[in-house]
């Protein structure tokens, strides 16, 4: 995959990003942990075990042999019996025109209280490939993309999410593992290719092109 991105930023709570930041610590949780999860719209999304939407029609409604209802058309959604794979998300800086207009929502600060920003991703996605090819792992990565689901019909992919997430600008790496734990690479210090502040100067934070 050609990479054209201004750079990935990954928010989290200070010990956990010290890890990343002083060893490469990518801790990946398991997609179930995500749809247990309620927390308006943050880390938790039940879509994660989404498996296709479809139309349907001609749909009766039916209590003990008794017709109680009736619609020409509907909307049903299909969901996995069961979950495989790790993911680990980051939020996606693209290459724009004018990298000093960027604004990144004040909501990603309840991700955590620090946050590091990568600054050159094609060799932080090589780590990640070494480092999983090591354990015999395939992880691809890519953007999310964002759907509206009160509309959309098709698969589901764990690359989509709901129009709610947006202002996450997600980008996914996606670990194929058949058993439901937690996945961790380590893949060394990412200080040469990184910088790690505190959540509250997100405000203040401004892009230019070098």
């Amino acid at each position: 995959m050609e990479i054209n991105l201004f750079g990935l930023i990954k928010f989290g709570q200070k010990v956990h990003m010290e890890q990343l930041y002083k060893s490469g610590v990518i801790y990946m949780n398991h997609l179930s942990e995500f749809v247990k999860i309620e927390d308006n719209e943050l880390r938790g999304d039940k879509h994660e075990s989404l498996s296709e939407i479809k139309k349907i029609t001609n749909i009766e409604i039916s209590h003990r042999g008794r017709k109680i209802g009736y619609a020409e058309t509907g909307r049903l959604s299909l969901w996995h019996n069961e979950l495989m794979g790790n993911i680990y998300s980051m939020y996606t800086l693209y290459n724009v025109q004018r990298p000093e207009e960027i604004l990144i929502d004040a909501k990603c600060k309840d991700f955590g209280d620090t946050f590091i920003i990568i600054t050159n991703v094609e060799e932080f996605i090589s780590r990640i490939k070494k480092e999983a090819a090591i354990h015999s792992v395939e992880v691809i990565y890519g953007p999310v993309e964002y759907v509206n689901t009160k509309e959309y019909l098709g698969s589901w992919s764990v690359f989509k999410k709901p129009l709610e997430y947006l202002y996450q600008q997600e980008f996914r790496f996606f670990a194929k593992k058949d058993n439901s734990g937690p996945f961790c690479l380590t893949i060394g210090s990412l200080e040469d290719i990184s910088i790690m502040l505190d959540s509250d100067s997100l405000d203040k934070l401004s892009f230019e092109r070098g």
